[in-house]
Protein backbone atom coordinates (compact mmCIF):
# COMPACT_ATOMS: atom_id res chain seq x y z
CA UNK A 1 0.00 0.00 0.00
CA UNK A 2 1.05 3.75 -1.04
CA UNK A 3 0.74 5.49 2.35
CA UNK A 4 -0.04 9.65 1.30
CA UNK A 5 1.88 10.37 4.89
CA UNK A 6 5.54 8.95 3.18
CA UNK A 7 4.95 10.37 -0.02
CA UNK A 8 6.83 13.76 -1.96
CA UNK A 9 4.52 14.69 -5.03
CA UNK A 10 5.32 17.22 -7.39
CA UNK A 11 2.71 17.95 -9.98
CA UNK A 12 3.69 19.47 -13.28
CA UNK A 13 1.23 20.82 -16.09
CA UNK A 14 2.11 20.42 -19.94
CA UNK A 15 1.13 21.73 -22.96
CA UNK A 16 0.35 19.19 -26.05
CA UNK A 17 4.15 19.91 -26.72
CA UNK A 18 4.95 18.91 -23.29
CA UNK A 19 3.10 15.73 -23.07
CA UNK A 20 5.32 14.39 -26.26
CA UNK A 21 8.47 15.41 -24.17
CA UNK A 22 7.52 13.96 -21.06
CA UNK A 23 11.22 12.50 -20.77
CA UNK A 24 13.00 15.46 -21.09
CA UNK A 25 10.44 16.90 -18.29
CA UNK A 26 11.67 14.32 -16.08
CA UNK A 27 15.32 14.79 -16.70
CA UNK A 28 14.72 18.32 -15.57
CA UNK A 29 13.01 17.47 -12.21
CA UNK A 30 16.16 15.30 -11.29
CA UNK A 31 18.18 17.78 -12.63
CA UNK A 32 16.86 20.08 -10.45
CA UNK A 33 17.30 17.22 -7.52
CA UNK A 34 20.49 16.59 -8.29
CA UNK A 35 21.79 20.51 -7.59
CA UNK A 36 20.02 21.09 -4.57
CA UNK A 37 21.70 17.43 -3.62
CA UNK A 38 25.41 18.75 -4.27
CA UNK A 39 27.33 18.87 -1.21
CA UNK A 40 29.83 20.89 -2.97
CA UNK A 41 27.38 23.85 -4.01
CA UNK A 42 24.95 23.24 -1.17
CA UNK A 43 21.06 25.04 -0.80
CA UNK A 44 22.25 28.97 0.39
CA UNK A 45 21.21 29.58 3.68
CA UNK A 46 19.33 32.40 2.61
CA UNK A 47 16.49 30.06 1.13
CA UNK A 48 16.33 28.16 4.79
CA UNK A 49 16.22 31.73 6.30
CA UNK A 50 13.38 32.76 3.76
CA UNK A 51 11.51 29.67 4.08
CA UNK A 52 11.59 30.24 7.62
CA UNK A 53 10.31 33.33 7.94
CA UNK A 54 7.45 32.72 5.67
CA UNK A 55 6.43 29.52 7.52
CA UNK A 56 5.91 31.71 10.85
CA UNK A 57 3.92 34.15 9.19
CA UNK A 58 1.76 31.76 7.38
CA UNK A 59 1.34 30.08 11.02
CA UNK A 60 0.66 33.61 12.86
CA UNK A 61 -1.97 34.39 9.90
CA UNK A 62 -3.38 30.79 9.52
CA UNK A 63 -6.88 29.98 8.27
CA UNK A 64 -9.26 27.30 9.56
CA UNK A 65 -9.20 24.94 7.33
CA UNK A 66 -11.52 21.88 6.65
CA UNK A 67 -12.33 20.31 10.11
CA UNK A 68 -12.18 16.59 9.12
CA UNK A 69 -8.69 17.13 7.50
CA UNK A 70 -7.70 19.09 10.97
CA UNK A 71 -8.58 16.22 13.12
CA UNK A 72 -6.71 13.82 11.05
CA UNK A 73 -3.64 15.60 11.07
CA UNK A 74 -3.93 15.90 15.01
CA UNK A 75 -5.03 12.56 15.39
CA UNK A 76 -1.19 11.95 12.84
CA UNK A 77 0.41 14.51 14.94
CA UNK A 78 0.26 12.68 18.44
CA UNK A 79 2.67 9.55 16.94
CA UNK A 80 5.18 12.11 16.49
CA UNK A 81 5.05 14.80 19.25
CA UNK A 82 4.41 15.61 22.31
CA UNK A 83 1.42 16.66 23.65
CA UNK A 84 2.42 20.41 23.80
CA UNK A 85 3.22 20.12 19.70
CA UNK A 86 0.51 18.11 18.73
CA UNK A 87 -0.80 21.35 16.42
CA UNK A 88 2.35 23.55 16.12
CA UNK A 89 4.87 20.58 15.06
CA UNK A 90 3.91 19.64 11.87
CA UNK A 91 3.11 23.60 11.36
CA UNK A 92 6.21 25.35 12.02
CA UNK A 93 9.68 25.08 11.42
CA UNK A 94 12.99 24.87 13.89
CA UNK A 95 10.52 23.66 16.32
CA UNK A 96 13.59 21.93 18.36
CA UNK A 97 15.93 25.07 20.23
CA UNK A 98 18.55 22.00 20.90
CA UNK A 99 18.55 18.41 22.32
CA UNK A 100 14.62 17.47 24.43
CA UNK A 101 14.37 21.36 24.10
CA UNK A 102 11.69 22.90 22.26
CA UNK A 103 9.83 26.04 21.39
CA UNK A 104 6.87 26.86 23.67
CA UNK A 105 6.05 30.84 22.75
CA UNK A 106 4.04 32.26 20.41
CA UNK A 107 6.20 35.43 20.24
CA UNK A 108 6.92 35.91 16.49
CA UNK A 109 10.28 34.63 14.93
CA UNK A 110 11.45 35.85 12.14
CA UNK A 111 14.78 33.85 11.72
CA UNK A 112 16.25 30.35 13.16
CA UNK A 113 17.88 31.46 16.92
CA UNK A 114 20.85 30.05 16.30
CA UNK A 115 23.49 28.64 13.63
CA UNK A 116 23.60 25.35 14.97
CA UNK A 117 19.26 25.31 14.32
CA UNK A 118 19.93 26.20 10.93
CA UNK A 119 22.48 23.47 10.64
CA UNK A 120 20.06 21.16 12.02
CA UNK A 121 17.14 21.95 8.96
CA UNK A 122 19.91 21.36 6.44
CA UNK A 123 21.16 18.41 7.44
CA UNK A 124 17.01 17.02 7.77
CA UNK A 125 16.78 18.25 4.27
CA UNK A 126 20.11 16.33 2.65
CA UNK A 127 18.60 13.15 4.31
CA UNK A 128 15.60 13.77 2.43
CA UNK A 129 16.66 14.36 -0.46
CA UNK A 130 18.97 11.03 -0.76
CA UNK A 131 15.46 9.41 -0.64
CA UNK A 132 14.62 11.35 -3.77
CA UNK A 133 15.89 8.65 -6.83
CA UNK A 134 14.54 6.75 -9.73
CA UNK A 135 14.58 3.74 -7.73
CA UNK A 136 11.99 5.63 -5.62
CA UNK A 137 10.05 7.03 -8.20
CA UNK A 138 6.68 6.97 -9.24
CA UNK A 139 5.75 8.72 -12.65
CA UNK A 140 2.00 9.23 -13.67
CA UNK A 141 0.83 10.83 -16.60
CA UNK A 142 -2.34 12.30 -17.03
CA UNK A 143 -4.20 12.62 -20.67
CA UNK A 144 -7.28 12.65 -22.51
CA UNK A 145 -4.84 11.17 -24.96
CA UNK A 146 -5.06 7.69 -23.36
CA UNK A 147 -8.49 7.35 -23.92
CA UNK A 148 -9.04 3.79 -25.54
CA UNK A 149 -5.37 3.19 -24.92
CA UNK A 150 -6.01 1.57 -21.10
CA UNK A 151 -5.68 -2.03 -20.00
CA UNK A 152 -6.80 -1.59 -16.82
CA UNK A 153 -9.55 0.06 -14.72
CA UNK A 154 -9.23 0.96 -11.03
CA UNK A 155 -11.80 -1.04 -8.51
CA UNK A 156 -13.63 2.07 -6.59
CA UNK A 157 -13.52 4.66 -9.22
CA UNK A 158 -13.01 2.99 -12.34
CA UNK A 159 -10.52 5.08 -14.43
CA UNK A 160 -9.02 3.45 -16.80
CA UNK A 161 -5.41 3.28 -16.62
CA UNK A 162 -2.29 1.60 -17.79
CA UNK A 163 0.94 0.23 -15.45
CA UNK A 164 4.45 0.15 -17.46
CA UNK A 165 8.04 -0.35 -15.67
CA UNK A 166 10.22 3.10 -16.22
CA UNK A 167 12.81 2.11 -19.59
CA UNK A 168 15.71 1.05 -18.50
CA UNK A 169 17.19 3.90 -20.75
CA UNK A 170 15.31 6.34 -19.21
CA UNK A 171 16.09 4.98 -15.38
CA UNK A 172 20.22 5.28 -16.37
CA UNK A 173 19.04 8.60 -17.49
CA UNK A 174 17.70 9.67 -14.74
CA UNK A 175 20.14 8.35 -12.58
CA UNK A 176 22.68 10.39 -13.73
CA UNK A 177 20.72 13.76 -14.88
CA UNK A 178 22.40 17.09 -17.22
CA UNK A 179 22.49 19.56 -14.83
CA UNK A 180 21.29 22.50 -17.48
CA UNK A 181 22.64 26.20 -17.26
CA UNK A 182 19.06 26.98 -17.13
CA UNK A 183 18.60 25.70 -13.46
CA UNK A 184 19.88 27.93 -10.50
CA UNK A 185 19.09 28.62 -6.75
CA UNK A 186 16.53 31.99 -6.68
CA UNK A 187 18.72 35.21 -5.66
CA UNK A 188 17.71 36.42 -2.17
CA UNK A 189 13.99 37.71 -1.95
CA UNK A 190 13.77 41.49 -0.91
CA UNK A 191 10.27 41.56 -0.64
CA UNK A 192 9.94 39.27 2.26
CA UNK A 193 8.67 41.11 5.06
CA UNK A 194 10.10 41.81 7.91
CA UNK A 195 8.64 41.71 11.74
CA UNK A 196 8.62 45.67 11.78
CA UNK A 197 7.39 46.24 7.66
CA UNK A 198 4.53 44.45 8.12
CA UNK A 199 1.41 47.11 8.08
CA UNK A 200 -1.17 44.49 10.23
CA UNK A 201 -3.73 46.22 11.61
CA UNK A 202 -4.02 44.04 15.24
CA UNK A 203 -7.05 45.46 16.50
CA UNK A 204 -9.64 45.27 13.38
CA UNK A 205 -13.40 44.12 13.73
CA UNK A 206 -13.57 41.37 11.64
CA UNK A 207 -16.59 40.27 9.29
CA UNK A 208 -18.21 37.76 10.83
CA UNK A 209 -20.99 37.13 7.72
CA UNK A 210 -22.56 39.81 5.11
CA UNK A 211 -22.13 43.34 5.32
CA UNK A 212 -25.29 44.78 7.12
CA UNK A 213 -26.75 48.05 4.99
CA UNK A 214 -26.26 50.36 7.65
CA UNK A 215 -22.21 48.63 7.40
CA UNK A 216 -22.99 49.33 3.47
CA UNK A 217 -23.56 52.97 4.07
CA UNK A 218 -21.35 54.07 6.26
CA UNK A 219 -18.45 56.01 4.46
CA UNK A 220 -15.49 54.42 3.21
CA UNK A 221 -12.08 55.98 4.44
CA UNK A 222 -10.54 56.99 0.49
CA UNK A 223 -7.01 55.56 -0.68
CA UNK A 224 -4.24 57.62 0.31
CA UNK A 225 -1.81 58.67 -2.44
CA UNK A 226 2.08 58.19 -1.57
CA UNK A 227 3.43 58.44 -5.30
CA UNK A 228 3.15 60.76 -8.24
CA UNK A 229 5.82 61.32 -10.39
CA UNK A 230 6.30 60.63 -14.60
CA UNK A 231 6.16 56.94 -14.10
CA UNK A 232 2.98 56.21 -12.04
CA UNK A 233 0.42 57.69 -9.35
CA UNK A 234 0.39 55.16 -6.93
CA UNK A 235 -2.26 55.10 -4.21
CA UNK A 236 -2.57 52.91 -0.62
CA UNK A 237 -5.30 51.97 1.41
CA UNK A 238 -5.06 49.66 4.53
CA UNK A 239 -6.67 47.11 5.22
CA UNK A 240 -9.28 47.26 8.80
CA UNK A 241 -11.55 43.95 7.75
CA UNK A 242 -9.09 41.21 7.77
CA UNK A 243 -5.92 42.03 9.92
CA UNK A 244 -3.76 39.68 7.76
CA UNK A 245 -0.31 40.54 6.08
CA UNK A 246 -2.19 39.68 2.82
CA UNK A 247 -1.87 42.85 -0.16
CA UNK A 248 -4.31 43.08 -3.26
CA UNK A 249 -3.14 44.83 -6.03
CA UNK A 250 -4.75 46.30 -8.93
CA UNK A 251 -2.96 47.82 -12.17
CA UNK A 252 -4.63 50.69 -14.44
CA UNK A 253 -2.37 51.44 -17.78
CA UNK A 254 -3.89 53.85 -19.69
CA UNK A 255 -2.97 54.19 -23.24
CA UNK A 256 -4.10 56.36 -26.65
CA UNK A 257 -6.22 54.35 -29.11
CA UNK A 258 -7.39 51.33 -26.71
CA UNK A 259 -11.07 51.83 -27.71
CA UNK A 260 -10.11 53.54 -31.46
CA UNK A 261 -11.45 50.04 -32.86
CA UNK A 262 -12.99 46.62 -32.09
CA UNK A 263 -9.70 45.07 -32.83
CA UNK A 264 -7.85 47.43 -30.69
CA UNK A 265 -10.61 46.32 -28.10
CA UNK A 266 -10.05 42.29 -28.20
CA UNK A 267 -6.33 42.98 -28.28
CA UNK A 268 -6.34 45.12 -24.64
CA UNK A 269 -8.87 42.36 -23.19
CA UNK A 270 -6.51 39.75 -24.50
CA UNK A 271 -3.76 41.55 -23.02
CA UNK A 272 -5.62 41.91 -19.29
CA UNK A 273 -6.79 38.45 -18.98
CA UNK A 274 -3.17 36.89 -20.33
Amino acid sequence: ALSDFATFSLSVSLTDAGLKQIDDVVESIFSAIKMVSNEENPIPDHIFDETFALSELKWRYRKKGDAPDYATSLATAMHHYEPELVVAGPRRMGMRIEGDQFVDSATPRTAYSSDKQRESAKSSVSKLLKYLTVDNTMITVTSKSFAGKTSEKEFWYKTDYSTTPIPSLLSETLSKPRVTIDIAFPIPNKFIPSEEGLKVLKDVKKATGPMTLEERMQVITPPKKIQDNEKWTAYFKQDDRFGEPKAAVKILIEREGLEDSPENVIHAMLYEVS
